[in-house]
């Protein structure tokens, strides 16, 4: 109800560019979507619709999957009242096939039952930035600029609007989190803000870090602060490790010893999309990728425990620094994680507002890189008229290999990512040294 408020009570400008933001990703939302990750969705609502509901199918991601039951059962009800159905990928010109065995085209009705929470997730994450912007500026024009910086961020808004990725929703319990922690000093709403993010995807774990050390610097009654805010997290740790202990092994295996696919290492915003266009060793890519991560890791925990100077310091500096050290270091950076960054930045601006450009740069890299799926985006309205868009399909055949069931970036497309995922890891060793550089007394 407060960031209602909040919106109501803004100038009429603000106003004005929430409603452009929303209605650029209402118009969006329908007819673009990520072939591989909407198909992937639509699958798992086709199964829950086919064959029912069973906890053993939560995954290690429960509420997005739960999100996804509940959109089952409406898209099952509305589809069979408005004769909508998928477009087969068989019934569409080859050359639009977007391989990884996709068989299906996703409807409008789907896509944009899928992607409501994420606009909603955006204008909310927008407000609760806006308020710990205002918190700690008193400033309202210097707040809306910096949650306005996020809003507007080509990236963001691609990634929720177009492609369908839900990392949004976890921007949004992770900024919830921040905002219980450091505006309204509600330890236990933060903690349980931060593992309803977890339970989205994972990787805002590693928050806890900077979390618990802030607390243990700057709170007062801090062991009793601490206790209460990782008690939420035993249950957590109990589902993890009794019932998704295979996945949870899975991907942590994944991050420390990365497979050998070599169309999957090198993928994403980083400098190993060298790989891309050049062979790479994978015993000797895991083991540089382990030590670069065991130092940035390093450096960021010395930066939270010892130059750290405020509470504002150590948990928005700190996790911007945390999730930098996996983007320079990990083989494969999915383009959907710049968000948070994006998103802890859009509040670092507030005290180093040098680093505007930097931000802005970031969100345009991104977007750029999304492309590489270009033009298989425009599946949910390309497979309605093929005819027209067939010669766009044909034009972007030199940039692509086919095999049987991938399509590979061919050398020049690959040259262009290596440069893309080479300027967007530069970028960011920018901004960790300028952090380190940077003296704040407040």
């Amino acid at each position: 109800m407060f960031h209602i408020l909040t919106y109501l009570r803004q100038p009429l400008k603000y106003r004005y560019l929430m409603f452009l933001g929303i209605t650029i990703r209402l118009a969006l939302m329908p007819f673009l979507a990520h072939p591989f990750d909407m198909s992937e969705w639509y699958r798992y609502v086709d199964d829950i619709i086919k064959h029912g509901f069973s906890i053993s199918a939560l995954g290690i991601n429960p509420l997005w999957n739960s999100l996804l039951v509940v959109n089952a059962y409406i898209y099952n009800w509305l589809s069979n009242i408005l004769s909508i159905s998928v477009t087969p990928v068989s019934s569409l010109p080859a050359n639009f096939d977007p391989g990884y065995k996709i068989t299906i085209v996703t409807d409008p009705l789907f896509n944009t039952l899928v992607k409501l929470p994420l606009i909603i997730a955006d204008v909310f994450s927008t407000l609760l930035i806006y308020r710990i912007a205002y918190f700690y500026t008193k400033d309202y024009s210097v707040s809306w600029r910096s949650a306005m910086l996020y809003f507007f961020s080509p990236i963001v808004i691609w990634i929720s609007a177009a492609w369908g990725q839900y990392d949004s929703l976890t921007v949004l319990f992770t900024l919830l989190s921040i905002y219980f922690l450091m505006v309204s000093k509600r330890i236990f709403a933060s903690s349980f803000s931060l593992c309803i993010a977890v339970l989205i995807k994972i990787y805002p774990i590693i928050f806890l870090v900077p979390i618990i050390i802030s607390i243990l610097r700057f709170e007062t009654d801090k062991v009793r602060k601490v206790m209460c805010y990782l008690l939420i997290f035993i249950p957590l740790s109990m589902y993890l490790v009794l019932f998704q202990e295979n996945e949870l092994l899975k991907l942590l295996n994944g991050m420390i010893f990365p497979s050998g696919v070599s169309f999957t290492n090198g993928f994403g915003l980083t400098y190993w999309s060298v790989s891309l266009i050049m062979s790479t060793d994978i015993f000797w890519s895991s083991t540089i990728m382990n030590l670069i991560m065991i130092s940035l890791i390093s450096l960021s925990l010395y930066y939270v425990i010892w130059r750290a100077k405020t509470q504002f310091t150590a948990v928005m500096f700190g996790s911007f620094l945390f999730t930098a050290a996996l983007f320079l270091s990990l083989l494969v950076v999915t383009e959907q994680r710049s968000l948070i960054l994006l998103a802890l930045l859009s509040l670092i601006v507030i005290k180093f507002p040098s680093i505007q450009n930097y931000l802005i740069i970031l969100s345009f890299t991104a977007f750029l890189y999304t492309q590489k799926n270009f033009p298989f985006y425009l599946l949910p309205i390309a497979s309605k008229f093929p005819s027209s868009f067939s010669f766009l399909f044909s034009s972007m055949s030199p940039f692509i290999n086919r095999s049987s069931n991938y399509i590979l970036p061919a050398f020049n497309a690959g040259l262009i990512l290596f440069i893309i995922g080479f300027c967007f890891s530069s970028i960011l060793v920018i901004l960790v040294y300028k952090i380190f550089r940077f003296k704040i007394g407040y």
